[in-house]
């Protein structure tokens, strides 16, 4: 063949993506022989990637969901653009410090719970070019403490602690209170588990996956293996565990390219107790407990500090490299200052399973700690 021929043979194979190996051995024309790299298609994959990742943390107006969004902004440190989803724009500016608090600002105002066509075209409109999507969203029940005196919100708040793993509430520990019963619990109109963790959560699935996004973080709760649990015990017909195991078993089977599954303990806000601190070195760093299954319900620890939770779900949801994972979250020690990015790709590490390290996808740490992506 002429020289031209195989020039324009070349020209064709990197066109098409298709070169898998040649090298060029020019006697009077070039004959093709063993390997090289192929870059046509990888490049052409680049290309078609977003130049910024877009992470969309649903519920981030959320206790959660607020520290969760604020951690990924400062990590990232422009990075990776933040978008969120709320369902009131008013409560996203005094949570979230937005100036417009709309989709200006990267704030979609969405009931997730909602299957309204303009409900759905919002939370479409919030999944376009996102790279990971952060599941922060929960139904929240409305549980009464008799002889507790505390108003609506703050029972809302106590009944937050309760919901992600196991009771944390003045009414659950303080004798002057009337006993905590989970049977007890509401739920708003139409904010049933049902409505919110299991349709709510298909649809950001259902929306994220029809984007092309690639990654999941799904903060979900310990003990959903317990048929009949304290959690599902929660309000006429909640449910609630069941319905977020079934969320799980979604996100695992969506075929995504990757998804972590976070079963957290009970959470609480503030730092360690006054007692605590006499007793500890509040300085030293958070001891993260790892577990599978609820293999470690039945152990001493029942709480972690909310803002451990959030940032290690703002570094889950940016390792891509990661394998899928699914496990129980909690905290033997409870510190005031910010787990490193070491202890969180540890935790990472921790909750890999034994077959999970011969799958061929990285897990090696570079000099800061963190896995490579």
């Amino acid at each position: 063949m002429s020289s031209t021929t195989s020039l324009q043979r070349i020209k064709h194979l990197l066109l098409s993506g298709a070169v898998f190996g040649l090298t060029a051995v020019f006697s009077g024309e070039l004959a093709f022989s063993t390997k090289i790299e192929s870059v046509a298609a990888s490049t052409l994959d680049q290309q078609q990637q977003p130049t910024q990742t877009i992470a969309v943390v649903a519920g981030a107006t959320g206790r959660t969901g607020a520290l969760t969004y604020k951690s990924l902004v400062e990590s990232t440190q422009g990075k990776t653009s933040v978008r969120a989803i709320v369902r009131n724009a008013d409560k996203a500016r005094k949570v979230l410090g937005c100036t417009t608090c709309d989709e200006r600002d990267g704030i979609f105002v969405v009931d997730i719970a909602s299957a309204e066509e303009a409900n759905l075209r919002a939370l479409d409109r919030a999944m376009v070019d996102a790279t990971s999507l952060i599941i922060a969203t929960s139904a929240s029940p409305q549980c009464p403490h008799v002889g507790s005196g505390q108003d609506r919100e703050d029972q809302a708040q106590s009944s937050g602690s309760v919901v992600l793993g196991y009771p944390h509430s003045p009414a659950s520990h303080n004798p002057s209170h009337s006993p905590f019963r989970p049977e007890d619990c509401t739920y708003p109109p139409g904010q049933f588990p049902k409505d919110v963790d299991w349709d709510g959560g298909r649809r950001l699935v259902n929306a994220f996956a029809k984007a092309g996004g690639r990654g999941v973080v799904l903060i979900s709760a310990r003990g959903t293996t317990e048929p009949r649990s304290f959690l599902d015990r929660m309000g006429p017909d909640g449910y609630i565990s069941f319905y977020k195991l079934n969320l799980e078993a979604f996100v695992a089977a969506a075929g995504l390219d990757s998804f972590v599954i976070l079963k957290s303990c009970g959470l609480v806000d503030g730092p360690v107790s006054q007692n605590e601190r006499d007793q500890k070195n509040t300085t030293a760093s958070t001891s993260f407990v790892v577990g599978h299954d609820d293999e470690e319900a039945e152990n001493p620890y029942r709480v972690m500090l909310r803002s451990d939770l959030a940032a290690l779900t703002a570094y889950s949801s940016s390792k891509r490299s990661l394998l899928d994972l699914r496990f129980d979250i909690c905290a033997s020690e409870r510190a005031e200052i910010r787990p490193s990015k070491k202890q969180l790709a540890d935790v990472l590490r921790q909750a890999r399973r034994p077959w999970n390290n011969n799958t061929g996808k990285s897990s090696q740490y570079d000099v800061n700690g963190e896995i490579f992506t």
